[in-house]
């Protein structure tokens, strides 16, 4: 499993379909976490586009849909996270963990107001963050070609490769290794 870099993103897995997200704007990715927007918010009658600002008054939750749907096929798996934005409001995104591989949808989430001020969101406001992996465990031996990836994961995947086999032909490793096979 490895973090998927906007480089990574953008250059590989979103041109070849690993992934996407709909509608994507490269401003959202930001060191290594997508920004998701505010996009439906819960009605009597099921999810509704917001068309306007959203109040929410102390104490209050609601449910509220991402802008973006996302299709995270089976090589990707996102962590969820909240936005400092939303915090400095006063507020809380309620979330599960992640977003498993093969989920295909806008995200389902809660926004809590947890501050003594009514929070007001606009269509399309910042409200979580994703941290996209790779969590295949064919990494680099399947369709996906060490040729495409940038240079800089090229060369950090080389001197970690690097790395492991001098570990594994230290005299530490084999004595563990010995110890763990009596």
């Amino acid at each position: 499993m490895f973090l998927l870099s906007r480089g990574i993103v953008e250059g590989v897995y979103l041109p070849k379909g690993y992934m996407s997200i709909k509608p994507f704007d490269p401003e959202c990715f930001v060191s290594g976490s997508y920004t998701f927007r505010l996009g439906a918010i819960a009605t009597e009658a099921g999810p509704a586009k917001i068309t306007d600002s959203v109040e929410l008054k102390p104490g209050a939750r609601v449910s509220v849909w991402s802008l973006e749907v996302f299709d995270m096929r089976g090589r990707t798996q996102g962590i969820l996270g909240n936005t400092t934005q939303l915090i400095r409001l006063g507020g809380e995104l309620v979330h599960s963990v992640c977003i498993d591989p093969h989920f295909q949808g806008c995200l389902e989430l809660i926004i809590a107001n947890n501050s003594v001020e009514t929070i007001v969101l606009a269509p399309g406001a910042p409200i979580g963050k994703v941290s996209l992996y790779d969590v295949s465990e064919s990494f680099g031996q399947d369709d996906l070609k060490q040729d495409e990836l940038p240079e800089s994961y090229r060369q950090r995947n080389a001197a970690a490769q690097q790395l492991l086999k001098q570990y594994e032909t230290s005299p530490e490793y084999n004595m563990r290794r010995t110890e763990a096979q009596d």
